[in-house]
């Protein structure tokens, strides 16, 4: 497991960008390879300009002008390749660029007899329009203009490889107009193809929520594919919670403040098969939100950002693919639950299921700092199994979830289903691992996993939670090397085994856990008890049972947390004539603390009420009372081999 901490290898997406460099991927992912044109019906091939250059071609009734001039910044070719952005059409098709501005309330199309535009305020498409702007066409905004797409109406700017849509800015200046906005416009299906959107995101409209260079709000349907989408001074794309984005392949998100932003429940329209690096900050900011549907959050080339103070809430499925990277903001969260609207389950493998090479998903803090965010909780989530496996959880554990005693980077409660494997759960503020349920230890799935770094120790849980626990686990090098065992019970009914592992449990204070199940401790296992704690084997439904059966070498240890004589209260068999209650090759030692209700006396095992116990090779020693203390009232202790030493009140009584 140690290989998963640190710095972990990207996706292959990444790792190719290092390999052959960027401009390389971005004409391929933008849909044009090499020099030859084959989308939207183009054939004919068409040489890649020189990025160095620009040429212009000027026709008019008398001459052809060609000038070739050097290019000082992002030629128009950069990320589609052999696309162009020079139009087709001869500009004595148009005298001029022709002004634009107001509302289309009817059926238009620009471009077909004028290739060159100037948007001079708000261009609003309504009452039912379509706009279809034509392959070639260049809409040049000016400061604060923009296009709003509304109710019933639809924006169709289809370019091609060869002949790509451009909407820029009058001046090569981020946030110089406001973008292209789609506004409850969901009776009609919206495209943007092979298109250039450059220099937008300049203020936010009214009732949208955040600028960007391409909005989509109010419940707005719109594919987008081939596009290169840049220079926004604020977000490339912004998709609202209610947006719907059938399409969104082979675009380009580079050089704006952030790559995008979107409500929880439109994050899943994020394709793998777009680039979102080369911005400011390469991450797509995901604001809090409820996933009622089953969603997918591909593995991008950037990460997506859960903004400070966000909770992510899921009650359908969410599946995060292999090699993904979420990164949360301060006291940020994912909250996997039950709700009015469903139940929700997370699926993280994080390991390709083609060739099962491991590729980790990493969930951690936009600051490497213990507690920065809070964490993930997965509540009532009992319907399908939460699975995470090659899995990085780091740097929660902010606060408590609401209802919970103890913050960790992975809190599960309330009957949930979770199975972990080869997981990461690192550098928490509290507990690496939080499970607090009653009853169920088969809910719990644990295995290789390593659970480090942690401040207050490796796993809080309960009684019979701690069961799925197995021994393939890590659970050392944290501030406090514990799995923390709450009040609670080994429910009547159940068989619950306690796993050897790499440090001991630990009973919190004033704690008696209770069993009227079955408990059994594997050999080796160390049980520590902080003051006051104790442990009580009784009569359930059914006659409960501790079975502690060790090996020469391999005693199980019953100890106190700190080494002072009556630290804890004991051992209590009250009741239960179950022939598996066993305690041999044994040391309980530190009890003693004070006498069980209706027994005579304290010490570090009490046998009454008609219980039985088999005592063999075991070891009683430094007891605040007795060793052994048994009652009259039926009570059958069979013993052999018994030592006592250093007991305050005696031997036994």
């Amino acid at each position: 497991m140690t290989e998963q901490t640190g710095d972990v290898a990207r996706p292959t997406r990444r790792r190719l960008l290092q390999a052959i460099g960027s401009s390389t991927v971005l004409s391929a992912i933008a849909g044009c390879q090499g020099t030859s044109s084959s989308s939207s019906g183009d054939t004919t091939a068409t040489a890649k300009p020189d990025p160095a250059t620009t040429t212009t071609t000027t026709t008019t009734e008398t001459t052809t002008t060609t000038t070739t001039t050097t290019a000082t910044g992002p030629t128009d070719t950069a990320g589609l390749g052999a696309c162009r952005f020079q139009s087709t059409l001869s500009s004595d098709a148009c005298s001029s660029a022709k002004e634009l501005s107001g509302n289309v309330t009817s059926d238009t199309t620009l471009g077909s007899s004028c290739s060159e535009y100037t948007v001079t305020g708000k261009l609003h498409v309504k009452n039912g329009a379509t706009l279809t702007i034509e392959p070639g066409t260049r809409l040049t905004f000016g400061q604060g203009a923009k296009i709003l797409v509304s109710k019933a109406s639809a924006l169709s700017a289809a370019g091609t490889c060869k002949d790509p849509i451009v909407f820029t800015g009058e001046q090569q200046t981020r946030g110089y107009w406001d973008g292209i906005l789609f506004s409850n416009a969901d009776s009609l299906p919206s495209k943007l193809e092979y298109c250039k959107i450059e220099y937008a995101g300049g203020s936010k409209y009214t009732w949208a929520p955040k600028a960007g260079n391409v909005v989509v709000f109010d419940g707005s349907r719109v594919s987008i594919d081939h596009c290169l989408i840049r220079e926004s001074e604020a977000h490339g794309v912004v998709l609202s919670k209610d947006a719907t984005v059938d399409s969104f392949e082979h675009n380009v998100l580079t050089k704006n403040a952030h790559p995008a932003w979107a409500k929880a429940q439109a994050v899943d329209a994020f394709s793998a098969k777009s680039s979102y690096t080369g911005n400011d900050a390469d991450r797509i900011v995901v604001t809090q939100g409820q996933i009622a549907t089953d969603s997918t959050w591909d593995a991008i080339d950037g990460e997506y950002f859960v903004d400070d103070g966000q909770n992510v809430k899921v009650h359908a499925g969410l599946t995060i693919q292999p090699g993904t990277t979420v990164v949360f903001g301060q006291s940020a969260s994912l909250r996997i639950r039950k709700h009015d609207n469903g139940v929700g389950h997370l699926t993280a493998k994080g390991r390709d299921p083609d060739t099962e090479a491991v590729d980790p998903i990493t969930f951690k803090g936009a600051q490497a700092t213990r507690g920065y965010w809070q964490g993930i909780l997965i509540n009532e989530s009992d319907q399908l199994p939460n699975e995470l496996y090659n899995c990085i959880i780091a740097h929660g554990g902010s606060s408590t979830f609401s209802f919970e005693k103890q913050p960790g980077n992975l809190v599960v409660k309330n009957g949930s289903r979770v199975s972990l494997e080869h997981v990461s759960l690192v550098q928490s503020a509290g507990y690496g691992f939080v499970a607090d349920w009653s009853g169920g230890a088969s809910h719990l799935s644990f295995s290789k996993t390593e659970v480090t770094g942690n401040k207050k120790g490796a796993v809080f849980t309960t009684a019979a939670v701690a069961g799925g626990l197995d021994d393939t686990n890590v659970f050392s090098g944290n501030d406090v090397d514990v799995i923390d065992i709450k009040k609670s019970k080994v429910p009547a009914g159940e068989s619950v085994k306690w796993a050897v592992t790499d440090v001991r449990y630990r009973i919190l204070p004033s704690v008696t856990v209770q069993v009227p199940g079955e408990l059994q401790l594997a050999p080796g296992v160390t049980v520590a008890f902080d003051q006051g704690a104790a442990m009580r084997i009784h009569q359930g439904d059914r006659p409960g049972a501790l079975t502690a059966v060790g090996k020469p070498g391999e005693e199980i240890t019953f100890t106190g947390v700190q080494e002072t004589r009556g630290y804890w209260k004991g051992l209590k068999f009250e009741e239960t004539q179950n022939a598996a209650n066993k305690l041999h090759h044994c040391l309980v030692e530190y009890g003693g603390s004070e006498a069980f209700p209706f027994t005579p006396a304290p010490g570090d095992v009490v046998v009454t009420s008609g219980a039985r116990v088999s005592i063999a090779d075991t070891t009683l020693a430094e007891s605040g009372g007795y060793g052994l203390v048994t009652t009259d009232s039926g009570t059958v202790a069979s013993t052999s081999n018994v030592t006592y030493t250093h007991n305050a009140s005696g031997n036994k009584r």
